[in-house]
């Protein structure tokens, strides 16, 4: 069984603003060059570069943030976590004798569309302790998880009103800016299919 490398969900956040300010920029510079350069397309496209620099400046800090600790990758034997299976799992970070943190934490999210505004309401959270070793120029972050038979388990519906879903996640301070790293996790009802089998 070939293991599942998940990336950090902060890995992404800086390259999203990244990309919203060039496209605000680009809306600038098209209504600027409409036609010859008035006082009134500057009005109309001042608000656009304005917030496209706003949104490259917290891009930045994000990017600042996250490069702190690189991309610390979590590593599961599986893409699928299963309720009530045990799974061994850790993460890789890119700085050696790294022991800033000694616990993760596990957790189940409802994510709610009240009107048209996301919120998140935690279900459930555990806070699972870790092994930390060396590895040459890198720690590994080493864990075992469970997930209690009765949980809820992910739910893919993208257009439903209520979403769950499961991350785990840590958080440290560094030089007074806090670091979190997070990391979406796909969890799963067992196949009973495969357990009556296994029993026969």
């Amino acid at each position: 069984m070939s293991q599942q490398r998940i990336y950090s969900k902060e890995r992404t956040t800086a390259k999203g603003l990244y990309i919203a300010a060039g496209v605000l920029c680009f809306a600038a510079l098209l209504i600027q060059l409409t036609d010859n350069w008035s006082i009134g397309l500057f009005l109309l496209s001042s608000p656009f570069l304005a917030m496209g620099l706003l949104l490259l400046i917290i891009g930045k800090y994000h990017d600042n943030k996250y490069r702190r600790l690189g991309k610390s990758v979590l590593v599961l034997p599986t893409d699928r976590c299963e309720l009530g299976l045990a799974i061994k799992a850790r993460v890789e970070i890119d700085k050696p004798e790294f022991n800033r943190v000694s616990r993760v934490q596990l957790s189940c999210l409802r994510r709610e569309n009240d009107n048209k505004i996301a919120s998140y309401q935690t279900l459930w959270q555990q806070d699972i302790e870790v092994n930390a070793y060396c590895q040459r120029e890198s720690t590994w972050l080493e864990f075992e998880f469970t997930i209690p038979t009765d949980k809820t388990p992910t739910s893919r519906r993208w257009f439903a009103q209520y979403r769950v879903h499961w991350e785990l996640s840590f958080e440290y301070v560094e030089a007074l800016t806090a670091v979190k790293r997070s990391w979406e996790i796909q969890v799963v009802r067992p196949d009973l299919s495969v357990i009556k089998g296994q029993s026969l």
